[in-house]
C-alpha cells in the first residue's frame, strides 16, 4: 500500500469503525426490534415507542463525529479525503451524491411550522443534538426546552429526530461500502 496516502487510508478505516460502532449500538437493535411510533392520547399527553433515551444518546455521541467539522471523519472532511485519493471520478461522484442526498434531506422542510416558522430536518437534528444530547448551545437549548414543554409537539419532533437518525445511518452505511471498495483497491497502490 502506498505510504503517500497512509493518513487518508487511516481516516477511511476510522470512518468505517465508527459506522460499525453505530450498528452495534442498542439504538439500532431496538429500532429493528421495536420500530418507532407515537401514540397521542390528547393535546396534553402521548408516548413515543422505540429506542429509549439512553440508546438514543449513545448513538448520537458517535454520530456527531460525522457531522461536526472539527472531526476528521466529518462528511465535509471526508469530501476532501476523497478528492486527495487516486480513485476514479465515478467513486468520487458517488460519495458526493450520497453526501448531497443527506444534506438535501437535512435541509428539507418538515410538515411542522412552529411560531410561524417552517422547521427543517436539520433544525430538528441540531436542536436535539446541541440543545440536549451532545452539547449545550444556548439558543438550541432554549428551543429544545420550548419543545419539551409541549408534550405532543415534543413527542412528534422526537419521532422525527429518530427518523432523521435512521436516514443518517443509512447514508453513512452507503459511504462505508464505498470506503471498503477504496480500501480494497488501496492494497494495490504503489
Amino acid at each position: 500500500m502506498s505510504r503517500e496516502y497512509r493518513e487518508e487510508i487511516d481516516v477511511l478505516k476510522l470512518f468505517n469503525e465508527k459506522v460499525d460502532r453505530l450498528h452495534t449500538r442498542s439504538f439500532v437493535e431496538k429500532l429493528k426490534k421495536l420500530g418507532y411510533e407515537i401514540h397521542l392520547k390528547n393535546e396534553f399527553d402521548g408516548k413515543l415507542y422505540g429506542p429509549d433515551d439512553e440508546s438514543v444518546e449513545a448513538f448520537v455521541l458517535t454520530i456527531r463525529f460525522f457531522y461536526q467539522n472539527n472531526e476528521k471523519i466529518s462528511l465535509s472532511n471526508m469530501s476532501e479525503i476523497y478528492e486527495k485519493l487516486p480513485i476514479s471520478p465515478k467513486v468520487k461522484r458517488e460519495f458526493e451524491r450520497i453526501r448531497n442526498e443527506l444534506n438535501t434531506f437535512l435541509d428539507s422542510k418538515t410538515r411542522f411550522t412552529i411560531n410561524g416558522k417552517e422547521i427543517t430536518n436539520r433544525e430538528i437534528f441540531e436542536t436535539f443534538l446541541y440543545g440536549d444530547l451532545a452539547h449545550s448551545n444556548k439558543t438550541k437549548r432554549k428551543t429544545y426546552e420550548f419543545w419539551k414543554s409541549n408534550i405532543p409537539l415534543y413527542i412528534v419532533l422526537k419521532h422525527e429526530f429518530i427518523e432523521i437518525l435512521s436516514f443518517f445511518i443509512e447514508k453513512l452505511s452507503q459511504i462505508k461500502k464505498l470506503n471498503e471498495r477504496i480500501l480494497g483497491e488501496a492494497e494495490k497502490w504503489r
